[in-house]
């Protein structure tokens, strides 16, 4: 037996294969027990026949039911052919142990089953690692990884930013990994939805950068080895978010009957560690370190940094203006923020017009439109990454927030937009007026609800 698995270790290589975690182990003994399940042989009508098969198959459940079965040539003979199926190869002793003994788990569950039925009892399950008769039924609806294509791919979901589908999907696609891509939607219960949260709270953070090319699982087993950090109460949010989403579409589309993810959160978010306006003594460090006569002058952070805290612009909205977007609509300049090839917007409300506040104008905002065409930049400088996306422009004005603003992490340049929305509650702006200049949703928003909370007057 050891040998045939040595023989299959070139085919797919030394060193760089990582051992199977376990949860793929036990997902990979779930679909051994469901193909038992799936394949196994009627009944016999006679009642001799049936007491003597009853009979056999209490013996071979003796016999699995021992622990030194995972040792039997027989079985691990099966359990290597089945790897082979899954297109997996166990590759450490402990390793090629572990996953015998979840198939020993899977054959023994499957004859005591057996057993049950030929008793006349009611059949459930013996081993609760394994799910109940009932609880999943491949035939009955389309798979969790065709789930989600359908689901990327339905009109609904068609209007967002390509940015907004890439983070969905990513999200998507670990929910697939950590449950298993070929199960049926309709046997995913919420233990199975629970499990994924705690799952979630071991998944380590930037675990495609920190881990390249490891599953989920197998990312959440290396960094229990280490000291790095896993992903914040606030990132598990988004993903259960990504999930319930789903649920809730595949309710509406009539694949399920009942969301599993409804009502299971993750961890609390402390307010403690929610993003914040910046204080007056960081707002002061920041406009500063962006003055014109500042030792590290750029004149895309003098802007975008006055243009975000005077009208709460996210961090791409003032860098991706056009200079036509900065117009004169009835006598009064207005910005018209709406999407472009080089930056999107995140939602329809974003696409909006908002007068210029005056200390622009006496900045000389105006100013940057002179000898440039409507479709250029209002804005020059920009550090554009390769891809044409603004992840350089961003890395650079946070590493220059911590160099000379704040090494708080919750002071970021997102903080400027909670500084907004606490000038528009300090001026008892109306909601509907404050909802169009910020750009957020309609009234009722707990996005909106949730922004400021700490007073932080911008200094004259």
């Amino acid at each position: 037996m050891e040998q045939r698995f040595q023989l299959a270790e070139p085919e797919t290589g030394s060193g760089s294969v990582q051992p199977l975690t376990d949860i793929e182990i036990a997902n990979l003994a779930t679909k051994f027990l469901r193909e038992m399940e799936q394949s196994q042989s009627a009944f016999p009508f006679d009642e001799t026949e049936q007491a003597e098969l009853h009979k056999a198959i209490d013996e071979e459940a003796s016999h699995f039911g021992h622990r030194a079965a995972a040792e039997d040539p027989v079985l691990q003979d099966m359990a290597y052919s089945f790897a082979q199926s899954q297109g997996v190869s166990p590759r450490a002793d402990l390793d090629r142990f572990r996953f015998f003994e979840a198939i020993q788990a899977a054959m023994l569950e499957h004859l005591q089953r057996r057993s049950m039925q030929l008793a006349g009892k009611p059949v459930a399950g013996i081993n609760p690692a394994f799910p109940l008769i009932g609880e999943e039924d491949e035939g009955s609806g389309p798979s969790l990884s065709e789930a989600i294509a359908d689901f990327m791919s339905a009109p609904a979901r068609q209007n967002n930013t390509e940015k907004t589908k890439r983070s969905n999907e990513a999200k998507l696609l670990v929910l697939a990994e950590l449950l298993g891509a070929d199960r049926s939607v309709t046997g995913i219960s919420r233990a199975d939805i629970r499990t994924y949260v705690e799952q979630l709270a071991k998944l380590p953070a930037n675990a495609k950068q920190r881990f390249a090319g490891m599953s989920a699982s197998q990312a959440i087993e290396a960094a229990s080895k280490t000291k790095g950090p896993s992903l914040s109460p606030k990132s598990v949010k988004l993903y259960m978010d990504a999930a319930k989403s789903l649920f809730k579409w595949l309710v509406q589309e009539e694949y399920i009957e009942r969301n599993p993810a409804i009502g299971i959160d993750g961890p609390a978010i402390s307010k403690l560690h929610a993003r914040r306006p910046m204080t007056e003594d960081e707002l002061r460090r920041l406009l500063a370190s962006t003055a014109p006569n500042a030792e590290e002058k750029e004149d895309w952070k003098f802007w975008s940094v006055r243009c975000s805290l005077l009208h709460g612009f996210r961090f791409s909205e003032p860098l991706g203006l056009k200079a036509g977007d900065l117009k004169q609509v009835d006598g009064v300049w207005v910005f018209d923020l709406k999407p472009n090839e080089v930056r999107s917007l995140k939602t329809a409300e974003t696409s909006r017009m908002v007068p210029v506040h005056p200390e622009l104008l006496k900045l000389g905002i105006c100013k940057l439109k002179e000898g440039k065409g409507d479709d250029d930049l209002l804005i020059d400088g920009v550090p554009f990454s390769a891809d044409g996306s603004m992840n350089r422009a961003q890395k650079s004005m946070m590493a220059h927030i911590r160099k000379h603003v704040s090494l708080d992490k919750h002071a970021v340049f997102h903080s400027l937009r909670h500084n907004f929305r606490d000038e528009l509650r300090e001026i008892c702006a109306l909601m509907d007026i404050a909802t169009k200049l910020g750009g957020w949703k309609p009234e009722g928003s707990q996005s909106m609800v949730s922004y400021g909370t700490v007073k932080a007057n911008a200094p004259d």
